[in-house]
């Protein structure tokens, strides 16, 4: 193979990329553009909504009711 022949090889190669490159791109762009489409109808299928966890218990001050209960103890 000669020089110009290689040449023209690796010209056709470069253009069959971009080619491909700008097939894809233009398919990526459809697709992106579709989903918005699909936007108009999600009121349809709403959302799964989990259960609300209850609210964590609140830790109470027990010190002064346990001190009470030991004098008392003590005290009988």
């Amino acid at each position: 193979m000669d020089q110009t022949q290689l040449l023209i090889e690796g010209i056709e190669l470069m253009i069959i990329g971009m080619v491909m490159i700008f097939a894809f791109l233009v398919v990526m762009i459809y697709v992106m553009s579709f989903s918005r489409f699909f936007q108009r109808f999600s009121h349809l299928m709403p959302d799964p909504v989990s259960p609300a966890s209850p609210a964590p218990a609140v830790a109470s001050d027990n010190g002064a009711a346990v001190a009470l209960a030991i004098a008392i103890a003590e005290r009988r």
